[in-house]
Order: C-alpha cells, then sequence, then structure tokens
C-alpha cells in the first residue's frame, strides 16, 4: 500500500496490482482493479489470475516478496524495495 500511496502522491495511473501468490513455472496473482476516486482511490478484488492473463494487461503494478513495480506498457516504470521502503527509477546499463 505504501507504493500505491506514492503512485498516487505523484499522480500516476494505473490499472490494476497483482500481488505474486504462487511462483513460476505457474504462476499466478491475485489481482485488484483500481477504481479511480476523487481522493484516494478504491481498489476491487477480481480473484487469482494467471501470470499470462496479468502480463498482456498496461500500467499496472506487480508486487512480489521484495519489490514492487510500476509497468507503462512493457517498460519497468518505477520499482519499490520493501526492505529499503524507497522508490526507485529504473537506469538502463
Amino acid at each position: 500500500m505504501e507504493f500505491l500511496r506514492e503512485l498516487e502522491r505523484r499522480k500516476v495511473d494505473f490499472k490494476l496490482v497483482a500481488v505474486e501468490r504462487t511462483p513460476a513455472p505457474d504462476e499466478t496473482f491475485d489481482v485488484w482493479v483500481r477504481k479511480a476516486k476523487e481522493g484516494a482511490a478504491e481498489y476491487e478484488y477480481v480473484g487469482v489470475r494467471p501470470a499470462s492473463e496479468v502480463y498482456k494487461e498496461r500500467d499496472w503494478v506487480a508486487c512480489g516478496k521484495l519489490t514492487c513495480v510500476l509497468f507503462r506498457g512493457d517498460v519497468m516504470d518505477l520499482a519499490f524495495s520493501r526492505e529499503t521502503r524507497r522508490v526507485h527509477e529504473p537506469v538502463e546499463v
């Protein structure tokens, strides 16, 4: 939730949040759809979805055990470390 609040503070628009439920190879996610509202956004739980379905989305947040990442299309835009509690902008090497 800390990362989602930071995205809202930055006025970043995204459609859904996917939290890793099971690891690869049969990766699944718990998925919430973001409902934009005046003030704080609301999230509606839509169930467990396979990774192949979630990866087709655009503008979404994926959370694993140690990180959360904002994807814009196929590009990683921002990352959040659950250990350091900091938001990072990915750098191409």
